[in-house]
């Protein structure tokens, strides 16, 4: 995927996450095509634009992704 296509999301996604230690969660929820971030259980920031969660899950979830085995572990599920 070029750059250009994620790119104008960068800054947004910088001034929404913080930093993340272990124990804390970071979760995206899809909601009516808003991306729905929380840390910790609080909402931390919203991603209006409808593309932008394809493109976010896609990172994991698309066929052509550079994390195959983390991506057949999550359409899989954890079999153990």
């Amino acid at each position: 995927m070029p750059e250009s296509t994620y790119a104008p999301y960068l800054s947004t996604l910088k001034a929404i996450w913080p930093n993340i230690s272990a124990g804390d969660s970071l979760t995206m929820l899809v909601d009516n095509g808003r991306s729905v971030f929380y840390f910790n259980n609080e909402k931390v920031g919203v991603i209006h634009q409808q593309e932008f969660s394809r493109l976010f899950l896609d990172i994991w979830l698309s066929p052509d992704t550079s994390q195959a085995q983390l991506r057949a572990q999550l359409l899989e599920g954890n079999k153990s």
